[in-house]
C-alpha cells in the first residue's frame, strides 16, 4: 500500500512516509481489535504512536502531524484518527 500525504509546504522526506505508513499499520489492527475494545493507538502502541508523532513534529512540525492524522482518517476512519489525536495530547504543538 502506498500512502501519499499532502505536502503543501511540507517537508519531502521518506522518513515522513515511512513513519506515517507505520501509523496505519498500527492502526490497521486498531478499531474494536484492541483487547478490551479501543485501539492500539491508546493501548499497546500507544508508546510507539507518540514517538512516531514526536518525529514527525521534528521533521515537520504541527502541519505534518496534521498531514498525518488527515492520512489516518483517509485510510481508518475518524474513531482510529480521534484515538491518535487522543494518543498524541502533549506531543510537539499538538492539544486535543
Amino acid at each position: 500500500m502506498i500512502i501519499r500525504v499532502p505536502k503543501n509546504n511540507l517537508p519531502d522526506s521518506p522518513d515522513s512516509d515511512d513513519l506515517i505508513h507505520e501509523l496505519v499499520e498500527i492502526g490497521k489492527v486498531s478499531p474494536g481489535t484492541a483487547p478490551n475494545g479501543g485501539s492500539h493507538f491508546l493501548k499497546q502502541a500507544n508508546g510507539r504512536a507518540r514517538e512516531i508523532g514526536q518525529s514527525l513534529s521534528e521533521l515537520g512540525g504541527l502541519d505534518l502531524m496534521v498531514a498525518a492524522r488527515g492520512a489516518i482518517q483517509s485510510w481508518l476512519g475518524r474513531s482510529a484518527a480521534h484515538e491518535l489525536e487522543a494518543a498524541w495530547t502533549g506531543v510537539g504543538e499538538w492539544q486535543e
